[in-house]
Order: C-alpha cells, then structure tokens, then sequence
C-alpha cells in the first residue's frame, strides 16, 4: 500500500530558527543592563551610615 515510503534516510533538521537566535540575544542584553541598573541605582536614597541611626531609643534593657 505504500511502497513509495523510504525509511532509510533520517529526516535533517533545519537548524534552530533565527527568531530564536534574536530572543535569546535581546534576553541576554537585557540581562547585562538589568544588573547594570541595579549596581548604578543601589545607592540612590541611601546615606551609610545614616546619620540618625543612633538616635533610635531601642527601650530599656529588660531586667532578669
């Protein structure tokens, strides 16, 4: 009934596509600059030591 199938060649795969190339490339970029953000950024608002810190009343030290 089929005859004309020919099982013995193995089917060639055509690659990974170039969408995939391109989403992995802007995922890695992406990547790169997110952390980039982060170091840049991480300082902004803060004050180390604060300046007040040690003004804070934490309460008396509980007696035994």
């Amino acid at each position: 009934m089929h005859d004309n199938v020919n099982f013995e060649e193995l089917p060639v795969s055509h690659g990974i596509p170039r969408g995939v190339y391109i989403a992995m490339s802007i995922g890695l970029v992406m990547v790169f600059v997110m952390g980039f953000w982060s170091i840049h950024d991480s300082g902004f608002g803060h004050q180390w030591p604060a300046a007040t810190s040690l003004r804070i009343n934490l309460g008396s030290m509980p007696t035994m």
